[in-house]
């Protein structure tokens, strides 16, 4: 299960064949070749602006002009000087990456709960290899979260995160997805990652119809029972520290680093 969840990581380069550097013998789901399923949420309707809440406009602002590159001691301010949240956790919606004090594909659930399956140092020298890869090798895309509430489970509902994950330039990409179930502890989110899966990959769309339709109906990778075992039989739950949560901004610490978010409305 180690080396399928290390598979997974290697998503990196989607348009590599994972064939070639060692599947296991059962046709693994995290095969690049695969898209998505899942239609999109509907859209929100954006609420009234609120005029009063100027340090979270300076962030966001910050957060965009600087184009993710947001100086540590500035983003520091920034966060400090935010109000008290307004609301404890995100509200069902999807909301998209500004800024990440580390690589971006880190807002994914499933790499911190990658490394309190492992351990911190294991995951450091596998990371420092993925990260390494050079652009136009690899390049990373948009990053999304989506939250959509279990309406007979008060503070439990799903997530799907999506990274999008170039390489060759762009010749070749494809959408690192996991899905999570989630539940809120106070200003907390506790997130259970369920299964990983490539999807949307430009690979499959220029496949002849039957081997696409075979690429398209593999399942999505077990991550969470993957990550179960490397765990010692223990479920892997992260904690998504949420740091601040309005209609428009959302800030959270996960896995030791700091994520800002603008919600997505059309």
């Amino acid at each position: 299960m180690i080396v399928s969840l290390l598979l997974i990581l290697l998503f990196s380069i989607p348009a590599v064949p994972l064939t070639l550097i060692g599947a296991p013998s059962r046709p693994p789901s995290c095969l690049p070749l695969m898209m998505s399923n899942l239609d999109d949420f509907p859209s929100d309707t954006t609420p009234a602006f609120d005029p009063g809440t100027s340090a979270r406009d300076a962030l966001l602002t910050a957060c965009k002009e600087a184009a993710g590159e947001v100086d540590s001691g500035q983003l520091s301010r920034l966060v400090s000087s935010l109000p008290s949240s307004p609301l404890s956790t995100p509200p069902t919606s999807k909301w998209s990456l500004l800024h990440a004090t580390t690589d971006r594909t880190r807002s994914s659930p499933f790499f911190a709960s990658f490394t309190s399956a492992i351990g911190e140092e294991k995951s450091k020298q596998i990371y420092s290899i993925t990260d390494s890869i050079p652009s136009p090798l690899k390049s990373v895309g948009e990053a999304t979260q989506t939250f959509e509430e279990d309406e007979s489970l008060a503070s439990r509902g799903t997530l799907v995160s999506r990274v999008v994950i170039s390489a060759l330039g762009g010749l070749s990409s494809s959408v690192m997805t996991s899905r999570c179930s989630y539940s809120a502890e106070g200003s907390d989110l506790q997130i259970k990652v369920l299964t990983t899966k490539p999807e949307e990959s430009t690979i499959v769309s220029l496949l002849p119809d039957p081997l696409k339709s075979a690429a398209e109906s593999f399942p999505a990778f077990p991550s969470g029972e993957a990550l179960r075992m490397a765990n010692g039989g223990a479920d892997v739950e992260i904690t998504s520290e949420e740091v601040y949560v309005d209609d428009f901004c959302r800030v959270n610490r996960m896995g030791g680093e700091m994520f800002v978010w603008e919600r997505v409305y059309s």
